[in-house]
Formats: C-alpha cells, structure tokens, sequence
C-alpha cells in the first residue's frame, strides 16, 4: 500500500541507533483511505464471528485436554 510504502522510506531514510518519526512532522500529513461505515461493520462482523469460532476452539481443546 502506499501509506507502508511510506513508512518504509521514511524508516530507511533515518539514521541512528532509534531512529524516531513523529507524528506531527511525519504522519499527521499522511492520507490513509479509510472504508466506509457499512464495510467497516461488515469486517466487525466478520471478525466477530471468527473470534467466537476460535473461543468455541479454545473451549473445547480445554475441555477434551482435561
């Protein structure tokens, strides 16, 4: 994507043991396309319902390893 593009370079292009990039010199211009609400909730959703899958998972591996 072009914002990790971004990043990167100006990850690449710093020097020194830390180097730092601040938010209001470096990110705060940055545009980031952001979904639009509807979508937004459809990836919730989604997302939502694989933890709920992965719970289920976890609860029963717990159960059958006891």
């Amino acid at each position: 994507s072009q914002v990790l593009s971004e990043l990167q370079h100006l990850a690449e292009t710093r020097s020194g043991t830390f180097p730092q990039i601040t938010f209001s010199t470096e990110l705060a211009p940055m545009t980031i396309a952001v979904p639009d609400f509807e979508t937004q909730e459809k990836i919730v959703r989604l997302l939502s319902t694989i933890e709920g899958k992965i719970r289920n998972n976890n609860a029963i591996n717990n159960n059958l390893a006891a």
